[in-house]
């Protein structure tokens, strides 16, 4: 009862929502070229490869943020680029904290867009690095390495209005050279504005 309740409920606002948007879906050109910038929250899941290394070792996820910019110019490609900021991968070895690894990846991205209307499935692939910094539990540092990055992955705006655009994009971070085993899929929760 509670669960039915709750979805007749949300279909409720998102038709009071979609009839509020009906007088400028008309007007507004969704697939347009031009600028935007954006930003949000980044919720990282490590899929690090832990090689034959003795002991329990887990790696935790990380939280952070993630800012971007770039240009549309096609209605159906953009170009973009994008800084990832994931502060502490906490590590444990048999249960105990040891540290944690935190990182900025820096990608710049193709973006393939499959619809020009309010809701924009794509795709993305981009090239970079990835920069990476151990510390101890105490926080002191013990190494960093820099290495490429190549990037994967998909998502979907959903316009708000003809400048304020939410999405949400899932990708498969695979870095290479020093950095090669810290591979992650960062799950990024965002607001765009284009101009």
């Amino acid at each position: 009862m509670i669960r039915s309740t709750l979805w007749y409920g949300l279909g409720f606002m998102a038709a009071l929502g979609g009839s509020a948007f009906a007088g400028t879906a008309a007007d507004a050109d969704f697939g347009r070229t031009g600028w935007y910038v954006g930003g949000g929250g980044t919720y990282a899941v490590e899929s690090f490869d832990r090689g034959q290394a003795r002991g329990s070792i887990d790696v935790g996820n990380a939280a952070g943020l993630r800012v971007l910019g770039g240009y549309r110019a096609h209605p159906n490609l953009a170009a973009e680029l994008d800084v990832d900021y994931l502060p502490s991968f906490g590590v444990d070895v048999d249960g105990h904290r040891v540290g944690h690894v935190s990182a900025i990846a820096s990608t710049l991205n193709g973006k393939g867009y499959l619809t020009t209307g309010r809701v924009q499935p794509y795709g993305v692939a981009g090239v970079g690095a990835l920069h990476a910094v151990a510390s101890d539990s105490l926080g002191l540092r013990t190494s960093d390495a820099t290495g490429f990055l190549a990037r994967f992955g998909g998502g979907v705006d959903v316009y708000a209005t003809s400048h304020v655009v939410v999405n949400l994009e899932s990708s498969y971070d695979l870095p290479t050279g020093d950095v090669s085993d810290l591979r992650f899929v960062p799950i990024t929760l965002g607001a765009q504005y284009r101009f």
